[in-house]
């Protein structure tokens, strides 16, 4: 119904260009219709296409939040819509156009689920979970980077359903942290730069950077 309705308001919008059909010119006008109907179709990708991209932040484009109560904080680009769920523990920045395409951040306690590495199996070997690879990764304590040894992380991209995600997991001091970057399979190369500087602008904050962190 979507196209229907495209190829209507592109039609409108050109109806400058009409043929009139009446006997023998069918045969004629036949070519040029199958040529118009390619104009429309190519217009219509090229309008989606760019409606994805006003939202593809450059270097200079980018916001950064912190969560207190888990004591983490990453990158999201400046445009995308931002939440942070009413538990506060994470965030949810949507894309403005599309709202499937998504980048989460969030904390929980490693006593939910024993260990880091069960952790990252229970979520990769999750029933429908299709793993396309997965990877070391590190984060810092962003306090002091040059003092800190980085904290070991794993980077993974899976399908699960209809989407593609990329996720980075990291454990410390008895918190487990993940980023998150999710979109429609067809969506996920376009984004995947996005997630990419996402989940590795994760970084953990020291204690005296995190006011009134919460302990079980």
């Amino acid at each position: 119904m979507k196209l229907l309705n495209g190829l209507f308001e592109w039609w409108r919008n050109h109806s400058a260009i009409s043929l009139v059909i009446t006997g023998g010119a069918l045969a004629a006008a036949i070519p040029k219709y199958v040529e118009l109907v390619g104009r429309a179709l190519t217009w219509m990708r090229n309008r989606r296409t760019k409606r994805v991209e006003r939202y593809i932040p450059g270097a200079n484009d980018w916001e950064r939040v912190r969560n207190v109560r888990f004591g983490f904080a990453f990158s999201y680009p400046r445009a995308w819509i931002r939440k942070t769920s009413g538990s506060t523990d994470g965030h949810t920045i949507t894309h403005p156009a599309i709202p499937e395409i998504e980048i989460r951040g969030w904390g929980s306690y490693s006593g939910v689920v024993e260990g880091s590495e069960n952790w990252i199996q229970a979520t990769l070997r999750d029933n429908g979970v299709r793993v396309i690879y997965s990877s070391e990764a590190h984060v810092q304590i962003r306090s002091r980077p040059e003092r800190q040894p980085l904290v070991e992380a794993t980077r993974a991209v899976f399908e699960l359903g209809g989407s593609r995600i990329m996720q980075i997991f990291t454990e410390h001091d008895g918190i487990q942290v993940a980023v998150r970057g999710s979109a429609p399979a067809e969506h996920f190369d376009e984004f995947e730069a996005v997630f990419l500087t996402a989940c590795h602008s994760l970084a953990l904050l020291e204690p005296a950077d995190r006011p009134g962190r919460l302990r079980k």
